[in-house]
């Protein structure tokens, strides 16, 4: 695997966000995925690509932090009307 290839058929980690298929989880997956693989074969690849690969892992850890904070949901208690128990 190459850092130019891309993966799944996306060639960088912003084209899975912008994606209007795939739901947030399903972008959350596969971008986790993506990272795994690279995490996984950075130590096997030539010294030459070895900021390539630093450099999309920190991409995809930056584009899955902002799926995270942009899927934050009130909590459910938060969406309840508070009920007192004061007569």
């Amino acid at each position: 695997m190459s850092t130019n290839y891309g993966y799944a058929g996306f060639r960088r980690p912003v084209d899975i966000v912008s994606d209007n298929v795939l739901s947030d989880a399903q972008k959350a997956e596969t971008l986790l995925h993506w990272k795994r693989a690279v995490q996984r074969l950075a130590p096997f690849v030539r010294e030459e690509e070895r900021e390539a690969y630093r450099n999309l892992t920190i991409e995809l850890a930056a584009v899955l932090t902002d799926i995270d904070l942009s899927t934050a949901r009130p909590h459910m208690f938060e969406m309840l009307p508070f009920k007192s128990n004061r007569t």
